[in-house]
Protein backbone atom coordinates (compact mmCIF):
# COMPACT_ATOMS: atom_id res chain seq x y z
CA UNK A 1 0.00 0.00 0.00
CA UNK A 2 3.04 2.65 0.55
CA UNK A 3 4.95 2.02 -2.47
CA UNK A 4 1.53 3.07 -4.85
CA UNK A 5 0.94 6.10 -2.54
CA UNK A 6 4.68 6.93 -2.45
CA UNK A 7 4.74 6.73 -6.43
CA UNK A 8 1.52 8.56 -6.74
CA UNK A 9 3.15 11.62 -4.69
CA UNK A 10 6.33 11.71 -6.63
CA UNK A 11 4.29 11.79 -9.95
CA UNK A 12 2.36 15.01 -8.35
CA UNK A 13 5.05 16.60 -7.05
CA UNK A 14 7.73 15.89 -9.54
CA UNK A 15 6.32 18.43 -11.98
CA UNK A 16 5.92 21.06 -9.27
CA UNK A 17 9.66 20.85 -8.25
CA UNK A 18 10.75 21.20 -11.79
CA UNK A 19 8.45 24.18 -12.60
CA UNK A 20 10.74 26.15 -9.81
CA UNK A 21 13.58 25.57 -11.79
CA UNK A 22 16.15 28.94 -12.02
CA UNK A 23 15.94 29.69 -15.49
CA UNK A 24 18.95 32.31 -17.27
CA UNK A 25 18.25 35.40 -19.96
CA UNK A 26 19.71 38.13 -22.10
CA UNK A 27 18.07 40.63 -23.48
CA UNK A 28 19.06 44.21 -24.14
CA UNK A 29 17.65 47.09 -22.32
CA UNK A 30 17.85 51.02 -22.44
CA UNK A 31 18.82 52.73 -19.40
CA UNK A 32 16.12 55.65 -18.46
CA UNK A 33 18.10 57.05 -15.34
CA UNK A 34 21.58 56.30 -14.03
CA UNK A 35 22.38 57.65 -11.03
CA UNK A 36 25.50 57.80 -8.77
CA UNK A 37 25.04 57.96 -5.02
CA UNK A 38 28.17 59.37 -2.46
CA UNK A 39 30.31 62.36 -1.73
CA UNK A 40 33.03 61.37 -4.43
CA UNK A 41 31.42 61.47 -8.15
CA UNK A 42 34.23 59.02 -9.29
CA UNK A 43 33.62 56.38 -5.97
CA UNK A 44 30.09 56.23 -5.77
CA UNK A 45 29.13 54.19 -2.79
CA UNK A 46 25.74 52.87 -4.45
CA UNK A 47 24.32 53.16 -7.89
CA UNK A 48 20.50 53.24 -9.19
CA UNK A 49 19.95 52.15 -12.85
CA UNK A 50 16.35 52.32 -14.46
CA UNK A 51 16.02 49.95 -17.22
CA UNK A 52 13.41 49.24 -20.08
CA UNK A 53 13.47 46.06 -21.84
CA UNK A 54 13.25 47.34 -25.29
CA UNK A 55 12.33 43.79 -26.47
CA UNK A 56 9.17 43.88 -24.52
CA UNK A 57 5.63 44.91 -25.75
CA UNK A 58 4.08 47.80 -23.73
CA UNK A 59 6.11 49.32 -21.61
CA UNK A 60 8.14 47.21 -19.14
CA UNK A 61 10.51 48.42 -16.63
CA UNK A 62 12.98 47.95 -13.86
CA UNK A 63 14.27 49.60 -11.11
CA UNK A 64 17.64 48.19 -9.21
CA UNK A 65 19.95 49.77 -7.11
CA UNK A 66 23.78 48.56 -6.85
CA UNK A 67 26.56 48.18 -4.17
CA UNK A 68 29.32 50.21 -4.32
CA UNK A 69 31.30 47.29 -6.87
CA UNK A 70 28.66 47.82 -9.25
CA UNK A 71 28.76 51.32 -9.23
CA UNK A 72 32.24 51.85 -9.65
CA UNK A 73 32.02 49.43 -12.72
CA UNK A 74 29.35 51.17 -13.95
CA UNK A 75 30.75 54.40 -13.63
CA UNK A 76 30.61 54.50 -17.94
CA UNK A 77 27.04 53.88 -17.72
CA UNK A 78 24.69 56.53 -19.22
CA UNK A 79 21.15 57.23 -19.98
CA UNK A 80 19.75 56.33 -22.91
CA UNK A 81 22.08 53.86 -24.15
CA UNK A 82 21.25 50.29 -24.89
CA UNK A 83 23.29 47.31 -22.91
CA UNK A 84 22.95 44.01 -22.30
CA UNK A 85 21.26 42.58 -19.52
CA UNK A 86 22.00 39.18 -17.86
CA UNK A 87 18.16 38.50 -16.14
CA UNK A 88 17.99 35.23 -13.38
CA UNK A 89 14.59 33.98 -13.53
CA UNK A 90 13.59 32.19 -9.46
CA UNK A 91 11.14 30.90 -7.54
CA UNK A 92 10.92 33.38 -4.11
CA UNK A 93 9.51 30.90 -1.14
CA UNK A 94 8.79 34.03 0.65
CA UNK A 95 6.66 35.52 -2.30
CA UNK A 96 5.09 32.38 -3.69
CA UNK A 97 6.05 33.60 -6.88
CA UNK A 98 8.51 34.02 -9.16
CA UNK A 99 11.09 36.70 -9.94
CA UNK A 100 13.02 38.39 -11.84
CA UNK A 101 16.23 39.43 -10.92
CA UNK A 102 18.97 41.01 -13.11
CA UNK A 103 22.48 39.54 -12.58
CA UNK A 104 24.66 41.44 -15.33
CA UNK A 105 23.89 45.20 -16.36
CA UNK A 106 26.33 45.41 -19.49
CA UNK A 107 29.99 44.34 -18.00
CA UNK A 108 29.45 44.69 -14.51
CA UNK A 109 28.05 41.92 -12.54
CA UNK A 110 25.40 43.60 -9.78
CA UNK A 111 23.81 41.85 -7.02
CA UNK A 112 20.34 43.11 -5.43
CA UNK A 113 18.72 42.51 -1.70
CA UNK A 114 15.19 41.38 -3.21
CA UNK A 115 14.18 42.29 0.02
CA UNK A 116 14.27 46.06 -0.46
CA UNK A 117 11.90 48.52 -1.72
CA UNK A 118 13.78 50.38 -4.39
CA UNK A 119 14.41 47.64 -6.70
CA UNK A 120 10.93 47.10 -8.25
CA UNK A 121 9.57 45.66 -11.93
CA UNK A 122 6.54 47.76 -13.66
CA UNK A 123 4.77 45.92 -16.42
CA UNK A 124 2.25 48.20 -18.23
CA UNK A 125 0.28 48.28 -21.55
CA UNK A 126 -1.80 51.51 -22.17
CA UNK A 127 -4.31 51.82 -25.34
CA UNK A 128 -6.11 54.49 -26.67
CA UNK A 129 -9.96 54.39 -25.24
CA UNK A 130 -12.31 55.90 -28.23
CA UNK A 131 -15.78 56.75 -28.18
CA UNK A 132 -17.62 57.17 -31.64
CA UNK A 133 -14.28 56.96 -33.01
CA UNK A 134 -12.62 59.49 -31.22
CA UNK A 135 -9.65 59.64 -28.43
CA UNK A 136 -11.33 60.09 -25.49
CA UNK A 137 -8.77 59.07 -22.86
CA UNK A 138 -5.98 55.97 -22.55
CA UNK A 139 -6.75 52.34 -20.82
CA UNK A 140 -3.97 50.98 -19.43
CA UNK A 141 -3.11 47.76 -17.94
CA UNK A 142 -0.74 46.09 -15.57
CA UNK A 143 -1.21 42.38 -16.36
CA UNK A 144 0.95 40.79 -17.82
CA UNK A 145 -0.85 39.53 -21.06
CA UNK A 146 0.69 36.56 -23.22
CA UNK A 147 2.27 38.23 -25.77
CA UNK A 148 4.45 39.62 -23.39
CA UNK A 149 5.24 37.03 -21.38
CA UNK A 150 6.33 35.11 -25.06
CA UNK A 151 8.62 38.04 -26.22
CA UNK A 152 9.85 38.20 -22.29
CA UNK A 153 9.46 34.77 -20.57
CA UNK A 154 11.12 36.41 -17.67
CA UNK A 155 8.66 38.40 -16.44
CA UNK A 156 5.85 36.13 -15.70
CA UNK A 157 4.89 35.63 -12.12
CA UNK A 158 3.78 32.42 -11.84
Amino acid sequence: MRLPVALLALVVCAPLVGCRRTQKFTTTVELNRVHAFGRNPKEPSAMDVELRYVDCPGEARKLVRGDKAFATCALALKAGVRVPVDVTRRYDADRGVFRSEVTRIGTCDITTDPKDEVNYEVVENCTDLKATGMVVGVNCSRRREPALIEKCPWLLRN
